[in-house]
């Protein structure tokens, strides 16, 4: 038998005048968002807050709603998988890339690898690095079928850093290749992984819709998700290797759109914890670094594509 914790009340108050709400628990002052006049609405107040089950909120008053029987499990839930957030979005390949070179300038050094580039915007945004883009289609250095491979080609620990960004996902043989990336890794590994509830949450919800690199085209599509699986299950992928190859967490962090502070509160009250990330994050980012890394630089088995921008 679990035991309960404690009883609360959520209460929440729009104040038309003040252009901000209010939020509490239990009485004491949770969190405030202030925002411009022309993005505050009292139907985002109510919205968010039918979220935990309160009724429509009354402007300038309010509107409360009891939480009964919180227990340890929930606390513990509620700390668990608390990982770090980035609130960003990406309309263009061209802007993630952005991203990801300021992001990681740090470990984007020396020479480095990029599984799944596509038209490869890293190479010129990459200034002091020696960069080697592979892919089956776009622009790359190297085009390689990552499907039709047992082996990249390439010697062991060959690159400083590896980078597979949004790749894995769309690849039969997942596992193949991400072993494959640590192993021509010399000592960093930065992989970016999808939440695929995240876009799969309102329209399976709404009971219609779509959502991205799923469903059943009349025609076959050139490109698509070969698995489906929460921000959760990322994580532990990514834990479960980390402990295979002897690797560890040098970063890591989750993206998720831009929302009000207000909404973030309520919606991490609702759903605590993981359940929050497997709902609302939609990437998870990790560096990996070798605990052993070789003792120099190999050069790759294949020396096309080797591009120093000076």
């Amino acid at each position: 038998m679990v035991p309960v914790v404690s009883n609360f009340t959520v209460r929440a108050c729009f104040r038309r005048s003040l252009h901000g709400g209010l939020l509490e628990v239990g009485g004491h002052k949770l969190g405030t968002a202030w925002l411009p006049k022309n993005h505050f609405r009292q139907s985002c107040f109510s919205r968010v807050f039918k979220e935990l089950g309160g009724d429509a909120l009354q402007i300038g008053s309010y509107c409360s709603y009891p939480i009964t029987g919180l227990t340890t499990q929930w606390f513990d839930g509620a700390v668990s998988m608390r990982l770090p957030s980035v609130y960003v979005s990406f309309p263009s390949r061209e802007s993630r890339s952005r991203f990801v070179c300021s992001r990681f300038a740090d470990y984007l050094q020396e020479l480095v690898l990029d599984i799944g580039c596509c038209e490869a915007p890293l190479r010129d945004l990459l200034s002091s690095a020696t960069y080697t883009g592979v892919d089956i289609a776009g622009n790359p250095d190297i085009t390689l079928d990552l499907e039709g491979i047992e082996r990249l080609p390439f010697d062991d620990g060959a690159f400083t850093c590896v980078l597979c960004i949004d790749v894995l996902e769309h690849l039969d043989n997942l596992h193949v290749i991400f072993d494959e990336l640590v192993r021509v890794s010399k000592q960093y590994l930065i992989i970016a992984l999808p939440n695929c509830w995240c876009d799969a949450r309102q329209p399976i919800g709404r009971g219609e819709g779509h959502f991205g690199h799923y469903g059943l085209p009349m025609q076959n599509p050139p490109d698509r998700h070969k698995w489906f699986f929460s921000l959760s299950e990322a994580k532990q992928f990514l834990d479960d290797k980390a402990e295979t190859f002897g690797l560890r967490f040098e970063e890591i962090f989750v993206t998720e759109k831009p929302r009000i502070s207000l909404v973030r509160l309520l919606r991490r009250l609702r759903y605590p914890g993981h359940r929050y990330h497997n709902r609302y994050s939609r990437t998870l980012w990790v560096v990996l670094e070798k605990m052993n890394p070789p003792a120099s630089i190999e050069q790759g088995a294949t020396d096309v594509g080797h591009h120093h921008r000076s």
